[in-house]
């Protein structure tokens, strides 16, 4: 017998992986702070911040603090060379370099949940938005696609590249597995439940 979450189940679940995802950005943060790669000291207050380029918005020095931290989520090596990363709470999809610089893009959605992010078969880098119901795809130069997932409400929440020329994704309120080629054609398939 399948089993369905209902309405209740699936804002649950939601909301325990949202709050999972946003202590694991804690977390990292406050592990990476010291990093003298990533982040230096401003004189006289000590406040970390990096150097950030927000795509269209120019370059500059960017002061972090608890009510504007982004939440950095998913993260993961880019085809050119750099780390890209998730913004749960900032609503972009981030890209620091080897040596520090970061630049941000704004994906097209309203508050849509980034979370996993994953190297792509063709060069791109894809990403879950779990809030949204999409699936993302982001070009090293920044522009960014998204594709509509079929099933309602289904908590895209893993994303990996397939191997075989195309990436999965995990559906943790729908109990499902999606296969989506680069051209961004879905085929779900529902995944059992014990008894």
């Amino acid at each position: 017998m399948r089993r369905v979450f209902s309405w209740p189940a699936k804002v649950f679940w939601l909301t325990a992986l949202s709050i999972l995802c946003i202590f694991g950005g804690i977390a990292f943060l406050s592990a990476h702070a010291q990093d003298a790669h990533m982040r230096t000291q401003i004189p006289g207050n000590g406040v970390p911040y990096v150097n950030v380029n927000v795509a269209g918005q120019g370059k500059g020095s960017h002061v972090y603090t608890t009510s504007d931290n982004p939440l950095s989520v998913g993260i993961t090596k880019g085809p050119d060379g750099a780390l890209w990363f998730t913004e749960l709470v900032g609503n972009r999809i981030g890209r620091i370099s080897t040596t520090g610089d970061i630049r941000e893009f704004r994906v097209l959605s309203n508050f849509p949940g980034l979370l996993s992010i994953t190297q792509g078969p063709d060069g791109a880098l894809w990403f879950v938005e779990g809030t949204g119901n999409r699936i993302g795809r982001i070009s090293t130069d920044g522009s960014i696609t998204e594709f509509h997932i079929p099933t309602a409400a289904s908590c895209p929440a893993g994303i990996t590249n397939a191997g075989d020329g195309m990436v999965a994704f995990t559906e943790a309120c729908a109990a499902k597995i999606g296969r989506m080629t680069t051209a961004g054609r879905i085929t779900e398939f529902a995944v059992p439940h014990a008894q």
